[in-house]
């Protein structure tokens, strides 16, 4: 997945080098992207992939809601925990009218994760509660044309629970990348 990604990312990098002068363009519109999230975890550093919808209302403010499709493996390989983390969040952009546009984020997560045992040792699968969290980082957006643009964001998350017996811990940083589309 990874590498499908950077290669379109690559291609439509290729395909628009004309650059947008200023982020104008996108004022008053509705964007649709795709990317994804490296989040270094206790024990590895995880891919998600992830969508959104953007829609900036002004020079300065954007609001985004997004979903993220997480999936871990517990130690020891018992179960696998699933969620798909709903986040709502508000942009303020500190530089609308440059070439680069640095953006601040901030925002709150809702989550029900699940659990599937791949070694029976409870129920073949169990769904957990309704749990939030909050987050908050910057990030960037560089246009590709009037209506393509490529973002990278780092965020600080402060999302854990507990599913059963797993404690589950997605705080810390991550790290986002991709493209949203403007309409």
């Amino acid at each position: 997945m990874k590498k499908i990604t950077f290669v379109l990312i690559g291609i439509l990098l290729l395909a628009n080098i004309s650059f947008a002068q200023t982020e104008e363009d996108h004022i008053g519109k509705f964007g649709i992207g795709l990317g994804f999230t490296l989040q270094p975890l206790e024990e590895t550093t995880d891919f998600f992939p992830g969508a959104h919808v953007r829609l900036r209302f002004n020079e300065t403010i954007a609001l985004q809601g997004e979903i993220t499709i997480r999936s871990q493996e517990t130690s020891f390989t018992v179960a696998d925990i699933t969620s798909q983390p709903l986040s709502f969040s508000l942009l303020y952009f500190l530089l609308p009218k440059s070439l680069v546009s640095v953006y601040l984020i901030g925002g709150i997560t809702f989550t029900k994760p699940s659990v599937e045992y791949t070694d029976i040792v409870g129920p073949e699968e169990e769904e957990g509660e309704w749990e939030q969290g909050i987050f908050g980082g910057f990030g960037l957006e560089i246009p590709v044309n009037g209506s393509l643009v490529i973002f990278a964001e780092i965020r600080y998350n402060d999302l854990d629970f507990t599913i059963t017996d797993f404690d589950v811990d997605y705080s810390g940083l991550s790290y986002s990348a991709g493209i949203t589309f403007y309409f």
